[in-house]
């Protein structure tokens, strides 16, 4: 038999790619290596675009710069986005943002991985523009039956965190890379259009599937008379309900988790402040049966009074969600809607439709921004339908008067 020598035995092992980046051929891998100030650094990966990115990148902790709690811009040129990212959440996320804007983020970062041995300089509009395309390619490959269609949310959170490293760290060198050409880059396919708005046809179709005066069809109805977030509605207490003034204080909001189980009650809505809102006499029959339904709740040290629960517990999104898209599948309109936040739009935008008047529809959904209740509450298709037509008859309109011109109808303020 044969013998093999050294060097036959190493070319048998590695197949050489490029500077630093050879091929093992027992464990199958890509073997990457370099020596930074006298460290030898080696690693395997499974190909050469994470090789390359890790020769590029790589720095040994003894070779890091340590970083103080208080940013000194002159210090921070060796500062990488793993080291920035985690002062963020320790220092921004974690006590200067709401529950579900930090959740928001933190089911981003695993998606960062790409970028987190980057120094925060070495940080361009073409890194940014790799990393997209690199994880386009994966969702491309790996996932046929892929939901996503853009990486959209992925760039809204990497620029307000490149937006706070810029402010905090004075670091007159850095500038954000995230630009308008990256949503473009990352577009997959294109965003299917989903519904947001029932008409009262399909209002009353999904009520009556939910089931006769049961729980889940009383939820839905005081989600859609507060014109409010499902988390305000599951999160109502007895004690918020002024039977006698027929008034509702929104004032606390169920948090549920990334197993959609109730994760804190927060004391607070969206706005930051105590919302009244009034009960018709249907909410009003409703509040009165789900009151005696009412049970205390101990949660994580606190006891709350809600009136939606099931046997004395509080209610979870995911059985929430699972009545809603039943009863959606139930009446035909699962191909059209789905999710809880249909209640909300749905309100805003019939609320708009029978008083004709925006401001009534800002002030049942309660935005601050009138943008935002245009949102919530387009304009319905039939006046749409009535303006075309008054439209068509004054242009054909072919009565003259002396001066041989089309009469002009008189305009009267409203």
């Amino acid at each position: 038999m044969e013998k093999y020598t050294r060097k036959n035995k190493k070319e048998k092992r590695y197949t050489p790619i490029e500077k630093g980046i050879r091929f093992d051929n027992i464990l199958k891998k890509y073997n990457v290596y370099k020596r930074i100030k006298g460290v030898y650094c080696d690693t395997y990966l499974d190909n050469i675009r994470e090789c390359r990115l890790w020769r590029q990148t790589y720095v040994p902790s003894e070779l890091k710069n340590p970083i103080t709690k208080d940013f000194d811009p002159d210090n921070n040129a060796l500062i990488t986005f793993d080291e920035a990212w985690d002062i963020y959440k320790k220092n921004y996320l974690a006590s200067d943002v709401a529950v579900a804007t930090y959740n928001y983020k933190m089911k981003r970062e695993r998606i960062f991985k790409y970028l987190m041995l980057f120094r925060m300089r070495d940080i361009t509009p073409k890194v940014i523009t790799e990393f997209i395309r690199f994880e386009k390619e994966k969702w491309n490959e790996d996932t046929p039956k892929n939901r996503r269609c853009n990486f959209n949310h992925e760039l809204k959170v990497l620029k307000a965190f490149f937006n706070w490293w810029k402010e905090e760290s004075e670091d007159t060198h850095f500038q954000n890379p995230v630009l308008n050409k990256h949503r473009k880059i990352g577009i997959i396919c294109e965003t299917p259009y989903r519904e947001k708005k029932m008409d009262r046809t399909e209002l009353l179709q999904f009520f009556n599937a939910l089931g006769e005066k049961t729980l889940w069809q009383d939820l839905a109805y005081f989600q859609f008379y507060i014109a409010g977030r499902i988390q305000e509605a599951a999160a109502i207490q007895v004690e918020r309900i002024d039977l006698r003034r027929k008034e509702l204080l929104i004032k606390e909001v169920a948090v549920w988790g990334d197993n959609k189980k109730l994760l804190m009650i927060k004391s607070l809505p969206k706005n930051n402040k105590p919302e009244p809102v009034f009960l018709n006499d249907t909410l009003l029959e409703i509040a009165i049966r789900r009151i005696e339904c009412a049970s205390p709740i101990e949660f994580k040290g606190q006891v709350y009074n809600l009136i939606f629960n099931i046997d004395g517990k509080p209610l979870s999104y995911r059985q929430i969600q699972y009545h809603y898209n039943k009863a959606l599948q139930k009446c035909g309109l699962h191909k059209k809607f789905s999710g809880t936040h249909i209640m909300r739009h749905s309100m805003g935008t019939i609320t708009r439709s029978v008083t004709g008047n925006l401001d009534s529809a800002q002030a049942v959904t309660r935005h601050k921004d009138t943008k935002i209740a245009q949102q919530y509450s387009q304009l319905d298709y039939e006046l749409q339908k009535k303006a075309s037509n008054d439209v068509e008859d004054y242009m054909s309109c072919t009565t003259l008067d002396e001066k041989g011109q089309s009469p002009v109808p008189k305009l009267r303020l409203l």
